[in-house]
């Protein structure tokens, strides 16, 4: 089999000039080896080129061509041929690196690709003092000698555990296998086949014809007796054989697959996103998506559906904005499975270079992808990071060996519904063992089942020698139950130890709230919202990451049943009545002189001291609970006060949020007793604990 077959993938990716073609016929006898390669080299057909350049070398005169030697080396560059490619720049490096300045940090890159990372710091290093400052290949290489010289000082340890590669009767031979996913016990993923299709073409003066065209296309398997059983190709029906199966994803949301097709257009390779429904393996007719996913003049492609707190979201990647090449966009999918607006992930995660392959796995809240813009082992790598559309996200990660290696590496997927499949998928091209000199042309699917040990890669960064004094707190509400978005409602938070206000947010028309916090510190977040139970969060800020993202879930108060109307005023007969302790805690209370203390310090603040109005304290919170809910659904509702609830063994305390002064503590207090909570009554606080009111007045009395 003509090893054309494995460079389908690679050009989906980088959208090179292709023919996807084998079995030329011979040329006419007038024309060189050599002529011909030019020809084929001129217009992007690079695969096709390396044969007729190969035969040329054949010829003692040819070898000593620097000319030929470079050209060879850039089409093995092309074809992902690593080893070889390194060969050919050398000597040309060798032989006159003056007349082709990029060739050392070409065989640079080579020497990455096949992770001998310490001659490849050393060559871009070399390389970047050739250049000038401001040159697009001087900061490149600077970059890359970087991240080469610390991957060679950290050099990457052995690991038993690494991405195993599947049987054979998937990664078949010559042939490229990539984009793997599990579906109801199913594994569905692409690869290369032939089409015969019969097309004369004609270079210049020189004439030929393909008669074999390799394209893509869907295929599935599954499992018995715990082996793969042999694939059987999905039945899709497509306008013309040359179209290829670009990527897929099942959206089992809407009943649909979203499948990209790729054909060639003016010379170029152009992506759309397509919906197809299926039965047993056969698929429908797929039809386009309508904009805003695909656009015009441009290529959509990588589909991916998750749903985000009931929200369903596709995430698919594109090359529409004409400053970068492919970012990462999504969008939200609306009742009717269609899209309405879709926006660009972040410049955090989308770089100028090109981001691929999403995905994102809800249940972790982590967004999978590949990119050659973040810092890598090879070209392109596996990165993560954690967050989500509707309340942003945290700093990128490498995921490291093994999952990353020299090579190009994509299409992480995994699976956490199904623990039986509970393993990670990759395509990869890097060496399989078997051919080493083209074993890189092709992308193959491995799998990686020891997920949880996977450890970044240690590479320096130009960073300041201390970290950022603060980070970046991400909180959004959430309903507890349906786990949607919460509006309308306050986040406060405090210093741990002391208890000392430190900041406020009140989000009209938002859920997310963002702070600026100390590294190395401990707070305590507290959550408010009408007709919801308080929430409480204790919080350490690590020190090692710059952003957090915090999720608060708030517990919704069962309203009493529709024939309970809580009347304008609450009767002390309706109120669940307290416990003697507390009612002895609020006598005690009233004897002290609070008329005499708040005409003194009513409006006075003191660090670490701040106020509560206990409601009612009960040994037995689940008595009574439908005139408890009355009460609460009165206090929040009517009066627009807003309680918590203090643990103390078994004993449940209700009282108001926090308050600053005592005169907001006494009108607080007034409101609720003329409510009809006769009881109530003001508690004071200092650095989190409850104190006596003989102690509050020294503190207060202090100057």
């Amino acid at each position: 089999m003509n090893r054309l077959v494995c460079c389908i993938f690679f050009f989906f990716i980088h959208a090179y000039v292709i023919s996807l073609a084998q079995d030329v016929r011979p040329f006419r006898q007038s024309a060189e080896p050599h002529e011909i390669a030019s020809q084929l080299f001129s217009q992007g057909k690079y695969f096709e080129a390396i044969a007729y350049y190969e035969r040329a070398l054949e010829d003692p005169r040819n070898r000593a061509n620097t000319e030929l030697l470079y050209n060879l080396a850039e089409c093995y560059r092309m074809n992902r041929l690593y080893q070889k490619a390194t060969g050919f720049y050398q000597q040309v490096y060798d032989m006159n690196s003056s007349r082709y300045p990029l060739c050392l940090f070409w065989l640079a890159r080579m020497k990455k690709n096949t992770e001998n990372y310490k001659e490849a710091a050393e060559a871009f290093s070399s390389f970047a003092k050739t250049r000038k400052p401001g040159d697009p290949f001087f900061s490149e290489a600077q970059k890359e000698s970087r991240i080469c010289d610390s991957l060679a000082k950290n050099k990457i340890p052995a690991d038993t555990s690494s991405p195993v590669l599947l049987p054979e009767n998937i990664n078949k031979g010559e042939t490229s296998c990539f984009r793997g996913v599990i579906s109801r016990d199913t594994l569905w993923f692409l690869s290369s086949t032939k089409e015969q299709i019969k097309e004369e073409i004609k270079l210049d003066n020189v004439t030929g014809s393909y008669k074999e065209y390799y394209v893509s296309r869907l295929y599935y398997t599954w499992k018995k007796n715990g082996a793969w059983q042999d694939p059987v190709m999905a039945e899709i029906p497509l306008e013309n054989k040359k179209i290829h199966i670009a990527s897929f994803f099942p959206d089992t949301l809407f009943h649909r697959w979203l499948i990209t097709l790729c054909e060639e257009k003016n010379n170029d390779l152009h992506c759309y996103l397509c919906q197809s429904s299926s039965s047993k393996g056969n698929f429908t007719k797929p039809v386009p998506l309508e904009s805003p996913v695909n656009k015009e003049n441009s290529s959509s492609k990588d589909p991916m559906v998750s749903v985000l707190h009931d929200v369903p979201y596709l995430f698919f990647v594109s090359d529409r904005n004409p400053s970068k090449k492919y970012d990462i966009y999504y969008g939200k999918i609306e009742k009717d499975g269609k899209i309405k607006k879709v926006d660009p992930l972040p410049d955090a995660i989308n770089t100028p270079r090109e981001e691929h392959s999403p995905f994102y796995d809800a249940q972790k809240g982590i967004l999978y992808f590949s990119s050659t813009g973040h810092d890598g082992l090879g070209e392109y790598d596996i990165f993560s990071v954690n967050g989500n559309p509707a309340v942003g996200w945290g700093k990128v990660k490498n995921m490291g060996a093994p999952v990353n290696s020299g090579a190009d590496d994509y299409y992480y997927y995994v699976n956490s519904d199904q623990p039986a499949y509970s393993f990670a998928l990759i395509s990869s091209n890097r060496p399989t063992g078997k051919n080493q000199n083209y074993s890189t042309l092709c992308d193959h699917l491995f799998e990686y089942k020891n997920k949880t040990n996977i450890a970044p890669p240690v590479i320096s960064t130009p960073a300041p020698a201390l970290p950022p004094k603060t980070i970046t707190l991400i909180c959004f509400v959430m309903d507890e139950e349906t786990k949607r978005p919460l509006y309308q409602d306050s986040i406060k938070i405090y210093e741990k130890s002391t208890h000392a206000f430190i900041t406020s947010w009140y989000g009209e028309a938002s859920n997310r709230a963002m702070f600026q916090l100390n590294r190395d510190s401990s707070y305590i977040i507290e959550s408010s919202r009408k007709e919801y139970f308080p929430g409480f969060l204790a919080l350490s800020v690590p020190s090692l990451r710059d952003t957090v993202v915090q999720p608060i879930y708030l517990k919704k108060i069962p309203l009493p049943p529709p024939a309970e109307v809580v009347s304008e005023k609450i009767t002390p007969e309706a109120i669940p009545v307290p416990e003697k302790m507390i009612r002895t805690e609020a006598s005690e209370s009233d004897k002290n002189d609070w008329e005499s203390l708040i005409a003194r310090y009513g409006d006075v603040k003191k660090p670490y001291l701040h106020y509560r109005v206990q409601i009612g304290a009960y040994r037995k919170p689940n008595e009574n609970i439908q005139a408890k809910m009355r009460l609460f659904s009165y206090l929040q509702n009517k009066l627009d006060i807003l309680f918590s609830i203090e643990t103390e063994g078994e004993l449940k305390r209700y009282v108001t949020n926090r308050l600053e002064t005592l005169n907001e503590a006494n009108e607080y207090k007034q409101r609720i007793r003329t409510a009809g909570i006769h009881d109530a009554f003001i508690v004071p606080y200092y650095k989190g604990n409850r104190i006596k009111f003989k102690e509050l007045e020294a503190l207060l009395s202090e100057k």
